[in-house]
């Protein structure tokens, strides 16, 4: 009867058409789509807030402890570190007896098991403070390791200071902790995270299965000078941790050796070839010989590595650029014979090239730098140092077979750290150190060639200021000149933004007033049209870059890119394919020639 009723109702058999089941389905599918996902992050959430309230109970706990002993050390041993002892742990326990506590190389293999471990800090001379840091893990059931620190006195977590205490409130990724580097030491309470699959994201060399988490989730793993968290990468509370942690396609910039042949590295310059790769100038300091880099990928991983001028000691200060042609050239001096010499390259990689000596006339070919002008054909300042003069050499052809050669500035000693650019206008500029006055100068020339009289400009005279210069144009029309440098009265980073294209009027802001930051500078304007800087912290011994919030650099966000070892020598700076920063630099304490390649414009 209801089967008749319903055959009636519905003018057919009852039951579901193909047509409909398959809409249905479809429909299952799509709702299952959003929810699964939904329910599997919401579970790792859950996960993730059991391993930090066990991470939490622990600093809590070690609070305590400090207060009953005045540091982090075993409540009967003065040593620092818990292994072999247990008096830290089983204090701990007694504080906290919901969770379970183990020594500094147990490893934490759930939520309800912390990994403790103490660790000396010590002040801004070296010396020993004692046990004034305390670290705690815990290994959450979605994979991560969450890591507390707790520190209270101190500026820096390892004796040669690579390592400042440093929190972030920044949660975009971990280096835009080093915002702080140079500030008062930043005690208290900090949160890391170790990501399975987020290669170079938590730790210096990646963590790429659940097995290498577990085996880093570690109290001990994160002290000393290896801390499996970098100690750059801690936060102000688990909510900028978590939003990273739950990333793990967000990575930080990558580091590499290029060359790490005997005492290499030095007077390093990058470009971006035409195959999209970084190419790097740059001087073999055992051989003196000039040698060339070309990466294989953007971030440099692999290279090929060709030694392009061996004839005596040469190969110092090198520039290099692409030209109209599409290949590589490179200026440089010849310090045997101290003469300006060019390399133009005979392919992408530079592994053939012609050589030319452009400028024989004698101690001359100092702080070298070259620009393609607007008639396709390479530019190049330079300094004589016989006269100590500001000099240009206006090539003739691509491979500068022939040049014409000008005075541009001889009033005083002049034309150190020379920086060229091509000018909005299609005129070469130049930045450039006057030592006699001791300011930044800027040279106008008004015709391609450089020759005639060139506008000359002091941009900057407060103090000793103008060395290490570096000048760039965007590629928009109307575009004017900025320029980084160092003032050395102040050791502070320093940049010129010209509101004219012969910079005659200009904006002076201070960037970097830290300390001593001293050498090196690069610039080049960025693919968000802002100025990104590469420069040397003399005071710490690292790599930083400023990345300009604004045309003229009146405000711009600092970041420690390598403070491993004394590094950052001899930056220079270039925009990859990809629109990032790429970075090729000396590092000082291995001798070898280093790069970084940013993940983000503002290379954080």
């Amino acid at each position: 009867m209801v089967r008749a009723g319903l055959k009636r109702l519905l003018g057919r058999d009852a039951g579901f058409t193909l047509t409909e089941l398959a809409v249905a389905m479809v429909v299952i599918g799509v709702l299952a789509s959003i929810a699964v996902p939904n329910f599997l992050g919401a579970r790792n959430d859950s996960y993730d807030h059991e391993a930090q309230s066990a991470v939490t109970a622990a600093l809590n706990a070690a609070d305590t402890h400090y207060a009953n002993y005045g540091d982090f050390s075993p409540s009967t041993n003065a040593t620092c570190h818990t292994s072999g002892n247990t008096n830290l742990v089983s204090d701990l326990q007694r504080l906290e007896p919901n969770f379970s506590f183990v020594a500094d190389n147990a490893v934490s293999d759930n939520p309800r098991v912390v990994s403790v471990d103490a660790a000396n800090s010590y002040n801004s001379n070296g010396e020993d403070l004692g046990c004034q840091v305390f670290y705690a893990t815990a290994l959450s059931r979605s994979g991560t390791c969450f890591v507390g620190r707790l520190s209270v006195e101190g500026k820096y977590l390892a004796a040669n200071k690579t390592y400042p205490i440093v929190v972030s409130s920044d949660g975009s990724d971990s280096n835009a902790a080093t915002n702080e580097l140079t500030g008062s030491a930043q005690n208290g309470r900090a949160y890391g995270a170790i990501k399975v699959d987020a290669a170079g994201a938590a730790t210096s060399t990646g963590t790429e299965t659940l097995a290498a988490a577990k085996n880093l989730c570690t109290a001990n793993a994160q002290t000393g000078t290896s801390a499996a968290v970098l100690q750059r990468s801690y936060y102000d509370g688990w909510r900028t941790i978590i939003n990273w942690s739950q990333d793990p396609g967000r990575r930080l910039s990558t580091f590499v050796t290029v060359d790490a042949t005997g005492n290499t590295g030095q007077h390093t310059s990058v470009a971006i070839g035409t195959d999209g790769f970084p190419i790097i100038s740059y001087q073999d300091g055992a051989s003196g010989d000039l040698r060339v880099a070309h990466c294989d990928n953007a971030a440099c991983t692999t290279s090929t590595k060709t030694t392009v001028d061996s004839a005596g000691y040469t190969g110092s200060f090198t520039s290099i650029t692409i030209g109209d042609d599409g290949l590589p050239f490179i200026s440089y001096n010849d310090g045997a014979n101290r003469y300006l010499r060019v390399a133009h390259c005979d392919n992408a990689a530079c592994t053939s090239s012609t050589l030319t000596t452009v400028d024989a006339s004698g101690y001359t070919g100092s702080y070298t730098s070259v620009a393609i002008g607007t008639d396709h054909f390479p530019i190049i300042s330079y300094q004589n140092e016989y006269g100590y003069e500001l000099r240009v050499a206006h090539c003739d052809n691509a491979a500068c077979t022939s040049s014409t050669l000008t005075t541009v500035d001889n009033n005083g000693w002049n034309g150190y750290h020379t920086s060229i650019t091509i000018g909005a206008d299609g005129l070469p500029i130049i930045s450039y150190y006057n030592s006699s006055s001791g300011d930044l100068r800027v040279a106008h020339c008004i015709n391609v060639a450089c020759t005639g009289s060139s506008t000359l400009t002091t941009v900057d005279d407060t103090g000793s200021t103008g060395q290490y210069t570096s000048i760039t144009v965007g590629s928009a029309p109307g575009d004017f000149p900025v320029i980084s440098y160092l003032d050395s009265t102040h050791g502070y980073l320093r940049v010129a933004h010209c509101t004219n294209a012969d910079c005659s009027t200009s904006t002076k802001t201070t960037v970097d007033a830290s300390g001593s930051v001293w050498h090196y500078t690069s610039v080049k304007i960025g693919s968000d049209n802002l100025p990104v800087i590469s420069y040397y912290n003399v005071t710490n011994h690292d790599l930083r870059v400023a990345h300009c919030t604004a045309a003229d650099c009146a405000s711009s966000t600092l970041v420690t890119v390598d403070a491993t070892g004394d590094t950052g020598w001899y930056s220079s700076v270039a925009i990859g394919a990809d629109g990032f920063p790429f970075i090729a630099y000396w590092d000082f304490t291995n001798n070898r020639l280093r790069a970084a390649h940013c993940v983000n414009v503002t290379c954080t």
